[in-house]
């Protein structure tokens, strides 16, 4: 049986800025281009700056909005969205359960989705509260028409089948 041997190159190529060694001279001129190797060249030019900040040019405030392009800022001035908060038109939505609050219906939408389901999982808790069975009763009502809609709709779909195959033959 033979065993594998490595084979130990002498590495001809070294970045001594990155701690980069190679013997293939594409693997080298391929690291050069690479945005570790441009990093650690600038810090080492300039010093323990920060070379590449993540700061864009134009900032909203008012929408917590960021770009880097004036077009894109202007575009974004002119939006629904911005001038509704310029002219404090928007009145806060509250999340029925928590209070918390929202400047956008989506926003409350996405909320109440988990806070809904938190909402449930407290319940299941607390027994004695009037509000919390109204809730739970409301609940299983809702539940039930939902199964009751869906009957419905399975009942006419037969029927629509019925009438489809009786007017084939």
């Amino acid at each position: 049986m033979e065993t594998e041997q490595t084979i130990n190159l002498p590495f001809k190529y070294n970045c001594d800025i990155c701690t980069f060694n190679t013997s293939n001279l594409k693997d080298y001129k391929r690291h050069i281009t690479t945005l570790k190797h441009i990093n650690g060249v600038k810090k080492a030019t300039l010093g323990k700056q920060e070379v590449f900040t993540n700061t864009h040019k134009f900032y909203c405030k008012k929408c917590d909005y960021y770009c880097n392009k004036k077009s894109s800022y202007t575009k974004h001035l002119t939006t629904v969205k911005h001038t509704k908060l310029e002219d404090n038109e928007t009145k806060l939505l509250n999340c029925d359960v928590c209070n918390k609050e929202f400047v956008n219906r989506s926003g409350l939408w996405k909320h109440k989705k988990k806070c809904f389901t938190k909402e449930v999982g407290a319940l299941t808790h607390i027994v004695g509260d009037s509000n919390v069975c109204n809730t739970i009763n409301h609940t299983n009502i809702l539940m039930k028409l939902m199964v009751e809609v869906i009957k419905q709709s399975k009942e006419i779909q037969n029927v629509l089948k019925e009438i489809a195959i009786s007017n084939d033959i």
